[in-house]
C-alpha cells in the first residue's frame, strides 16, 4: 500500500514538474461525498505558473488519468476562476500537490478574505435578481 502512495505521489510531482504547477486540489463530489456516485468526475484545480493551452490541459488530465484510476476528469484553472468558484474550491478540498507547505493556506486565506469582502455585492446581486423574477412573475401571471 506504501508503495502505491508513493507511486502516485511521484506521479504528481513529476507531472507537477512538466506542467510548472504550483497547487493540485482536488474538490467537488469526490471530495464533500454529496452526489457522489460511481460515474462521478474528479475535479481538479490548478495554479501555474505559466500559462497552459488547451492541449496541454487535455494531455495533463491523459496524464492524470493512472492516479484517479478514471478518465473522467474536468480541471479548473485557478487563474480563470471566478471568486465564486475560488470560494467553492477551497472550502472543502484536498490537496494533492503543492510547490510549498504555506502556498495552500496563504492563498485559503486570502480567498476566504475575498469572500467576505464581496458577500454584500453577492447579496445585493441576488436581490436584485429576485425582484426582477417577481416584477416578471407579476407581469406574466407566473
Amino acid at each position: 500500500m506504501d508503495n502505491d502512495i508513493t507511486s502516485k505521489n511521484k506521479l504528481l510531482s513529476e507531472i507537477a514538474a512538466k506542467y510548472a504547477l504550483r497547487l493540485l486540489l482536488l474538490f467537488g463530489s469526490r471530495v464533500d461525498g454529496k452526489n457522489l456516485h460511481k460515474e462521478s468526475d474528479f475535479d481538479v484545480a490548478y495554479l501555474s505558473r505559466r500559462k497552459l493551452d488547451l492541449m496541454e490541459e487535455a494531455k495533463m488530465m491523459t496524464e492524470m488519468a493512472p492516479y484517479f484510476h478514471s478518465e473522467n476528469i474536468d480541471l479548473v484553472n485557478l487563474k480563470n476562476a471566478s471568486p465564486l468558484l475560488y470560494y467553492a474550491v477551497f472550502d472543502k478540498c484536498r490537496v494533492l500537490f503543492q510547490e510549498d507547505e504555506l502556498l495552500f493556506p496563504s492563498l485559503r486565506v486570502y480567498v476566504f478574505r475575498k469572500f467576505v469582502e464581496m458577500q454584500p455585492i453577492y447579496e445585493l446581486k441576488h436581490q436584485r435578481i429576485r425582484e426582477y423574477a417577481k416584477q416578471i412573475g407579476e407581469k406574466y401571471g407566473i
